[in-house]
């Protein structure tokens, strides 16, 4: 029998073919066994389900949609060629204007990271293009990945529940997270007013 050639010599090559496929699970934002929606689901008790690019459609009537960070918003990626699912991260501090620390799920595969630097780079400081922290270089990475924005996870239909408040298990402000970009803070627990501001959408 003839082999059959993919283009990636998957039939010569099981190891290379293996390469590949992990490759693409590492591109796709929320592939492989840790997902990036269910954790930021997880942490959030936001009631959206699906690809993590969906989110931002979905949460439309739910959840108030914003331009601007701020602490337990969810930024939300649109779904590109390299990450087809999109991918979703938590936002713990907004250290300035175009800079702010998140917690996600499998950005770099099968890895938690609490304290990860985003970059606002987009041309009007509006958020929809950012850079992500890659730890293997220990910088920002250098590709820029478009977003819809931010959803706030207080329920429009319930604004005031827990008087007014929504208690995180694991978001908060801690200051060794910025001695050390990237590296895992330890967890902690902070109680935050509903959301009073940015930019609706």
């Amino acid at each position: 029998m003839a082999e059959t050639d993919t283009g990636l010599g998957a039939s010569r090559y099981p190891a290379l073919a293996v390469g590949w496929l992990l490759l693409l699970l590492a591109l796709s934002g929320c592939g492989g066994g840790l997902q990036c929606a269910p954790y930021a689901r997880r942490i959030t008790g936001v009631a959206l389900s699906g690809d993590a690019g969906a989110w931002w459609g979905e949460a439309a009537g739910r959840y108030v949609r914003v331009r601007w960070p701020e602490p337990g918003a969810i930024l939300v990626f649109r779904a590109t060629g390299r990450m087809p699912a999109g991918h979703v991260s938590v936002v713990r501090r907004v250290l300035d204007s175009r800079t702010i620390l998140v917690e996600h799920a499998n950005w770099e595969p099968g890895r938690i990271d609490r304290a990860a630097p985003v970059r606002d780079v987009s041309r009007d400081n509006d958020w929809t293009l950012v850079r992500v922290w890659w730890r293997a270089t220990r910088s920002l990475g250098t590709r820029p990945y478009p977003t819809y924005g931010f959803i706030l996870p207080w329920s429009m239909a319930h604004p005031a529940r827990n008087g007014g408040e929504a208690r995180w298990t694991s978001l908060g402000a801690n200051s060794a997270c910025m001695a050390t970009p990237g590296e895992p803070c330890p967890a902690d627990t902070k109680r935050m007013n509903s959301p009073a501001g940015g930019k609706r959408v």
